[in-house]
């Protein structure tokens, strides 16, 4: 649907530089090179933020104070904790083994 508003034509194909992981896909990637010391779940709201500022961008409908706004209140909501099966996010804390 987005494509199709914006008109916008990406310049490589969409799965390139983009892949979604489960929790055991990070953690064989991390095995035996960093331990793990902190998990969080975050980001219920991100989809929501990240439709708006796309479409605003790319069809040019955001005033750009709004979009200022809308990235801020992005960063902060990333820090709040939310419960595993309503988060679209994950943070972690890692330390090289």
């Amino acid at each position: 649907m987005y494509l199709r508003i914006s008109n916008y034509k990406p310049a490589t194909p969409i799965e390139i530089g983009h892949k979604h992981v489960f929790l055991g896909e990070i953690e064989k990637l991390f095995a035996n090179r960093f331990e793990i010391k902190d998990i969080r779940f975050c980001g219920f709201f991100m989809p929501l933020f990240s439709w708006i500022l796309a479409v605003g961008k790319r069809c040019k409908i955001l005033p750009v104070s709004i979009e200022r706004r809308l990235n801020c209140l992005r960063g902060w909501e990333s820090g709040v904790r939310y419960p595993r099966f309503i988060a679209f996010n994950i943070r972690l804390i890692a330390a090289k083994k």
